[in-house]
């Protein structure tokens, strides 16, 4: 730019924009024949390999979140993390609340590599809900021994994003990467007594993860139920329970008029159980986000085939068994046999 052209732009010497006057002014009005700009807010693109990608640093609580966007199925976006301890770690390309429509948002992939650079595992979508398949990738983990860097005490982890179909509308597809690293612990007896905690969904595909860890004490050698209650209008929950390693265990989504997430699962003892919380739906205008109630109870009573020690008790087990077979068969018509009950409850 030439130099009239500068002066044209920017008064000098003693008139009404003078460096002095500016300089006095500052704090005040805006001055009207200054432009003013649009905030913004400048993020370096991620990098494409693994010597290259952005750097995610978890917070206080485990977690860390970066926007970007993927042009077309060719880009590839690379982030790195660290773990200081294993804890049951989350991963979400997120592109529902990326600002893009629901239905042209962005198909988003998760390949997740050690350290070394090894492909420990791929998320496609976040699994089946009462609301359909959410495309949005997810992955879940829990890291092992052999994953830890020698030379630097961590968890080291590489996450790669691409798009599995670029979003409908042609538009960049924008995106969010989340990772959540720290679950909240719950401190439970192991007794019958019901212990609740309460949280909050607060994204639509957002999820919270929850673990209890049981003792050598055989109390924990029983059934254990695991609820989530919560305002049907506002939140239609759902449980996925894994076990120390990460592999899924059981998982409860009911549909209907029924919305509140129950499981019941074979404790043990010495053991880690991870119990994961999200909502069935999340599609806009769903019971999607909303406040919740964990309800937790492990039963702590033995079975009878458990109880070695107990076999005096067995002749009047059987003895009761024998009687109530034979009132059953003097109530059923002639010809027929009686079924024997079904215990009421749950059964695998």
């Amino acid at each position: 730019m030439s130099k009239s052209r500068l002066r044209s732009r920017w008064s000098v010497g003693r008139g009404r924009h003078s460096a002095a006057r500016l300089l006095g002014a500052a704090g005040q009005a805006t001055d009207t024949s200054l432009e003013t700009l649009e905030s913004r807010v400048l993020l370096s693109d991620p990098g494409s390999t693994f010597n290259t990608a952005q750097e995610l640093l978890l917070d206080g609580n485990g977690q860390a979140t970066y926007d970007d966007a993927l042009p077309n199925t060719s880009d590839v976006d690379m982030y790195t993390f660290s773990l200081t301890s294993p804890d049951f770690t989350t991963i979400l390309a997120d592109a529902v609340n990326g600002g893009d429509t629901f239905a042209d948002r962005v198909d988003t992939k998760i390949e997740l590599f050690d350290y070394q650079g090894n492909l420990l595992g791929t998320g496609l979508d976040s699994g089946k809900l009462t609301g359909g398949t959410p495309k949005d990738a997810w992955y879940g983990f829990v890291p092992t021994a052999s994953q830890k860097n020698p030379n630097t005490g961590l968890y080291t982890y590489y996450v790669k994003v691409t798009a599995q179909a670029g979003p409908q509308n042609g538009a960049t597809g924008a995106y969010s990467v989340r990772v959540d690293g720290q679950t909240t612990e719950i401190v439970h007896s192991g007794t019958a007594t019901e212990k609740t905690t309460s949280g909050t969904l607060t994204l639509p595909l957002q999820d919270i993860v929850y673990h209890v860890t049981t003792t050598s004490s055989n109390v924990w050698n029983s059934l254990a139920t695991a609820n989530v209650r919560a305002d049907s209008n506002v939140l239609d929950s759902r449980i996925d329970l894994y076990d120390s390693t990460g592999a899924l265990i059981t998982g409860d989504s009911q549909s209907g008029r029924l919305t509140n997430a129950f499981a019941v699962f074979k404790s043990s003892v010495s053991s880690t159980f991870y119990f994961r919380v999200r909502s069935d739906e999340f599609a806009p205008g769903r019971p999607e986000t909303g406040a919740l109630r964990w309800h937790w109870t492990w039963s702590a009573r033995r079975s009878i085939s458990t109880r070695s020690a107990d076999r005096g008790s067995r002749p009047a087990i059987r003895r009761a068994r024998t009687a109530r077979s034979s009132t059953n068969s003097s109530r059923s018509p002639a010809g027929t046999r009686s079924s024997p009950r079904k215990a009421s409850g749950w059964c695998p």
